[in-house]
């Protein structure tokens, strides 16, 4: 991590690493919640995007991607939630199986 001074710099990272007092999960509750201006603000600062190099396509291309893989991914999840419980079912029945052998 100290090779990015965005992380060594940032607020979150200065309480976790010099807390005041004992609880660093209280200190970090007690920061407000980012805006998504100023979540935007730092991604493009941490990865020096400039927003007048891309053209009205190619933003309107990279819109698309993610609005896809939003949807995918609304549409994967549930079904993976399932094959883990399925999952967790299996194996609790297989060390069942194992243990009564």
């Amino acid at each position: 991590m100290a090779r990015f001074d965005f992380v060594l710099e940032s607020q979150e990272f200065q309480l976790f690493s010099r807390p005041q007092g004992l609880n660093v999960t209280k200190a970090l509750d007690k920061l407000m919640p980012m805006s998504t201006s100023q979540k935007f603000e730092r991604l493009q600062n941490i990865t020096n995007i400039d927003l007048m190099a891309y053209d009205l396509m190619k933003k309107e291309q990279y819109n698309n991607r993610i609005t896809e893989f939003l949807y995918f991914n609304k549409v994967v999840e549930p079904l993976l939630n399932k094959i883990k419980g399925q999952t967790a079912a299996m194996m609790k029945t297989k060390l069942n199986c194992n243990q009564s052998y």
